[in-house]
């Protein structure tokens, strides 16, 4: 998805992350109990086949179940079937039908909105359509309609809105064009729980299975209104009834983030669940995700600058890495929000291994890991110094040496003379060894940090072992320091 940053209103995200979230989030919405399915499956194909052959069935089946459900009450019915051609073998079943429709006023039909290519080849325009709003200038509609003239004003629109990987992921009640916008069938549903039309666009928030959706086989229920089986039928008294294919090769299905395979009926009824239960969910705008990665970079790079101390880097970055992750499905679980910091996560490890690899070289030269006893770097001085330091230090020790950095080719810094198994861990494992060169004499610094030292000792041929020795001897002053403490 190509992001917009200062688009407040348009809905934006990260499909591969979205998913990821809803794989982990911590918790779903329920799946809302009004709804019910009725599945024309492969059991009420097998059941109808011997009456009236192969699907599509008269439309007088439909006249009768349509007459019987809404006998029961239900909050809505709706159509997931489309009924754009007469029936040629059966006329009267249209007719019958169509009486039927114009006296149930909670019936919903579906239209489908065809591609705008076409729009220029078709007669319909969008003022002559009853669910068309906000209509800025009247244009031609490329529409498929529900042929019943008592649908007219009974129709929405049932598109799915499919991103470019195929997947369901959002949701508009109104679907918006560039000069109007067409009701959809979950937004009528909607309004059967007095539920007002909103604009703008949502992610579903899916339930964690779209099966927790209850439904009933189309033969079981057709028998039931035969048998007048009121333990069945009492069950559809206020409940939002969607009449749906689901056998395989005749329903539309879809990949969505929970499930590879969904039909079109259940979708629908996850969007209308959305909109009456006002739980869909936002997105955050890119803006403001590039915001936070800039603060986050910027106190890394404040980290780097002044040199905090390298656990304390790790730590912090390590829990805003965590913090995202938790903030991501955190807000996808808990919230109308989902907030997309997946850029902000990726973004992070990239910066932080750049980081990372910019250190090694800045590393090894401030801490001696290039050839220490060069004597050709070394003869080109007169002098040099050995400072003991508490660990940490060595950018105040060069500051207060006047030198511009820790990486100048005077200093070595050696931050494991002593390791942390040796003898006198407890004392002084907390300490670096800084050696710096010199041409002229320098007067000793007087800083609390550091803890021993020699100053001003003339390079020497033998520089490796007389560097050994003035380093030893002033650990051996640190350590007798350390004595003297405990003796008082």
């Amino acid at each position: 998805m190509n992001f917009e940053l200062l688009d407040f209103e348009k809905l934006q995200y990260d499909e591969g992350a979205l998913d990821t979230a809803f794989d982990w989030r911590l918790k779903a919405p329920p799946a809302d109990d009004r709804f019910l399915i009725i599945e024309i499956d492969e059991a009420s194909l097998a059941h109808f086949s011997d009456i009236h052959g192969r699907w599509p069935w008269p439309r007088y089946v439909f006249a009768e179940v349509l007459a019987g459900l809404s006998s029961y009450d239900p909050a809505s019915i709706t159509f997931n079937i489309m009924f754009s051609d007469p029936d040629r073998l059966d006329p009267d079943s249209d007719v019958l039908f169509n009486s039927i429709i114009e006296e149930v006023d909670n019936v919903i039909f579906p239209a489908t909105r065809l591609s705008a290519r076409n729009d220029s080849s078709s007669q319909v325009l969008a003022s002559q359509l009853p669910f068309a709003e906000f209509i800025d200038k009247d244009q031609t509609i490329a529409i498929l309609l529900t042929l019943f003239k008592g649908a007219e004003e009974k129709m929405g629109l049932n598109n799915l809105n499919i991103d470019d990987d195929g997947i369901v992921r959002r949701y508009s009640p109104l679907f918006r064009e560039e000069n109007y916008s067409l009701k959809t069938i979950p937004a009528l549903i909607g309004e059967f729980e007095s539920k007002t039309l909103v604009t703008g666009e949502y992610l579903i928030n899916w339930p964690d299975s779209m099966s927790e959706y209850a439904s009933v086989s189309f033969k079981d229920l057709y028998i039931a209104l035969e048998k007048n089986d009121e333990s069945v039928l009492n069950e559809l008294t206020g409940r939002h009834l969607i009449l749906g294919l689901t056998a395989p090769g005749l329903s539309f299905q879809r990949p969505t983030p929970t499930s590879p395979f969904t039909e079109d009926s259940r979708i629908l009824a996850a969007i209308a669940d959305n909109i009456i239960n006002d739980n869909g969910l936002k997105t955050i705008p890119p803006a403001v995700v590039l915001i936070l990665s800039i603060l986050v970079f910027g106190v890394l790079s404040l980290c780097h600058v002044y040199e905090t101390s390298g656990e304390l880097i790790d730590t912090v970055f390590f829990g805003l890495e965590v913090t995202s992750i938790l903030i991501t499905i955190g807000s996808i679980s808990y919230s109308n929000y989902a907030i997309d910091l997946s850029y902000l996560i990726l973004m992070g490890l990239i910066y932080f291994g750049i980081c990372k690899a910019y250190d090694i070289p800045v590393k090894s030269s401030e801490r001696a890991h290039r050839v220490f006893f060069n004597d050709q770097a070394w003869r080109r001085y007169k002098h040099f110094s050995v400072m003991i330091i508490e660990t940490g230090k060595a950018r105040l020790l060069s500051q207060s040496l006047g030198l511009q950095s820790r990486a100048d080719e005077r200093l070595f810094l050696i931050d494991n003379f002593l390791s942390s198994d040796s003898l006198f861990q407890e004392e002084i494992v907390d300490t670096e060894v800084m050696i710096y060169l010199h041409e002229d004499l320098i007067e000793e610094p007087q800083d609390s940090f550091i803890l021993s030292g020699e100053f001003n000792v003339s390079v020497t041929e033998d520089i490796r072992k007389h560097a050994l020795r003035v380093i030893i001897d002033s650990y051996q002053k640190v350590l007798q320091q350390t004595a003297n403490e405990y003796q008082a």
